[in-house]
């Protein structure tokens, strides 16, 4: 998806019908756009784990939340100093 060596990496893989992306970065905090693009025309039922607002200083500090999503959606990614984002993304009828 997006990287820079030695600053930050995204990566989206496929398992099945489901696809899981990953995200993380340097010492340096920063935002990342990340577009669904590559999804099928499907919807898909998204649990995102992102770093909450004092992971800087507490790595457990994480937001977990669920939403739907479609290829034209974009996620923003906020990382923190150090810090990861996760998405799980199932296929889902509705």
């Amino acid at each position: 998806m997006a990287g820079k060596i030695g600053d930050y990496v995204a990566i989206a893989r496929k398992y099945g019908n489901d696809w899981f992306i990953g995200a993380m970065a340097d010492w340096t905090p920063r935002t990342l756009s990340l577009p669904l693009d590559f999804l099928d025309e499907t919807k898909y039922s998204a649990v995102i784990y992102a770093d909450g607002n004092d992971a800087k200083i507490n790595p457990m500090d994480i937001i977990v939340m669920k939403t739907k999503v479609t290829l034209s959606d974009t996620l923003t990614a906020k990382l923190a100093s150090g810090g990861g984002y996760v998405v799980y993304l199932k296929l889902t009828n509705n």
